[in-house]
């Protein structure tokens, strides 16, 4: 087994808190993207947001407890901010511009699909009222002659 150094075990938690602070900032840029193209709307965005945080939250809960056991160091909290504005400064704009077309891609596909299925529906349908129409007319006639 090999034995750390304090002042190692606390470079390699603050490199990992670091990281953790890209890894937030891409979230929040894919987040970001993704509300561009799949708006919630006014009423629905509070618990899409809430939702985003728990998951970001219980993904950091994870990370304290199984990276830190648990404790909270400054300079955990530091690298974490650190992480952050690192990746807000020199990566953002390029991964925000990949989630940008990414999602706009998966947009546009969802969209045909959608598109499809509704015509497909809509056509569905109007064959449904064409059969219900014809059933309608065969008991009306089975009726006539039935009775007759």
């Amino acid at each position: 087994m090999v034995s750390y150094s304090p002042a190692l075990y606390q470079f390699e938690i603050f490199g990992a808190a670091i990281l953790m602070g890209v890894t937030l900032g891409i979230l929040i840029d894919f987040y970001r993207m993704f509300r561009k193209y799949f708006s919630p709307g006014l009423k629905t965005t509070p618990y899409v947001d809430f939702i985003f945080w728990c998951i970001v939250s219980t993904g950091f809960i994870a990370f304290i407890i199984i990276k830190l056991w648990g404790e909270v160091y400054f300079f955990s909290y530091l690298g974490l901010v650190s992480g952050y504005l690192i990746y807000l400064y020199f990566f953002s704009r390029h991964v925000a511009m990949f989630w940008d077309r990414a999602l706009k891609a998966v947009y546009k596909i969802v969209v045909k699909i959608w598109r499809t299925i509704k015509k497909t529906g809509v056509k569905i349908n109007k064959i449904l009222k064409i059969c219900a129409g014809w059933q309608e007319f065969l008991i009306k006639v089975k009726k006539l002659f039935w009775y007759s």
